[in-house]
């Protein structure tokens, strides 16, 4: 037999379980406090994680450079020079195969996989056979912005391999004695001086500056990224030097390397000497 369910049992009513609109509201409010509170934190460890991977690679790319010119009697890795993948083959990719295949350009490609058509370039390249693999040529931080903020100019990118430049005076190509070398060779190691800037992220503002792995440091557009972003606003990236130490930089201070004395540590070798 089935109890009578009347008006004021509490079985028939909510009243006693329900939020009032005042309590939702409160609740409301108490969730977009902590969200103000807690994203601002993970953005920073985010912001501080990727740092500490990309500098991570610029050690590992640094320590292949090494390796390379201990095999290669102290010559270092060529930097590039071309468009479009064009030009000697270096340390990022070769520009063309043993089949004869020349190196493809990646424009007009967007998505995490856009890159992959130049991988077999990238394995035949002057470091890959020292690097763990082609990911450690990517700054974290870039990979995010070239998949959400900046993914209309990642796509624009001929070269989709690395986030990071080699000084085209490595390859003897920048400098009032540019030229002293032939085309696809390069200077030595101890042609420089340890604290010299060899690498450093490039500039993703522009994709005209991807059309290979090199950058000419005179040029302000072609110098360094300001991805990484202090608290106070001002931008820095990642450098490597001669002697195989990296570091974070200043864009300002990057920059003001163009209207110093040269040689200095970013217009630097024998073809500022």
């Amino acid at each position: 037999m089935k109890r009578a369910i009347g008006p004021n049992s509490s079985a028939g009513s909510s009243s006693g379980n329900a939020f009032t609109l005042t309590e939702l509201l409160a609740v409301l409010c108490a969730i977009a406090v902590m969200v103000v509170i807690v994203l601002p934190v993970l953005a920073k460890d985010t912001d501080s994680s990727e740092r500490a991977i990309c500098l991570s690679n610029m050690r590992h790319i640094m320590a292949a450079v090494a390796m390379y010119s201990t095999d290669n009697n102290d010559f270092l890795p060529h930097p590039s020079w071309g468009s479009d993948l064009s030009g000697p083959s270096n340390w990022c990719y070769a520009t063309r195969l043993p089949t004869g295949q020349s190196a493809p350009s990646a424009a007009g490609k967007g998505g995490p996989n856009a890159h992959t058509n130049q991988l077999p370039f990238y394995l035949a390249g002057q470091l890959a056979r020292y690097l763990e693999s082609q990911r450690v040529l990517v700054c974290p931080t870039d990979w995010r912005d070239s998949m959400s903020t900046k993914s209309f100019l990642y796509v624009q990118r001929p070269l989709k391999l690395t986030s990071y430049t080699m000084n085209a005076t490595v390859g003897g190509y920048v400098g009032p004695k540019a030229g002293r070398i032939p085309n696809g060779t390069t200077y030595k190691t101890t042609d420089f001086l340890p604290t010299n800037i060899l690498l450093w992220e490039q500039n993703d503002t522009d994709a005209f500056y991807f059309n290979d792995a090199a950058s000419n440091p005179e040029v302000v557009g072609e110098g360094l990224s300001r991805r990484h972003v202090a608290a106070n606003g001002e931008g820095f990236g990642a450098v490597g030097r001669a002697g195989g130490s990296v570091d974070f930089i200043k864009w300002r201070t990057f920059n003001g390397f163009l209207t110093i004395p040269r040689p200095n540590d970013l217009l630097c070798g024998p073809g500022y000497q």
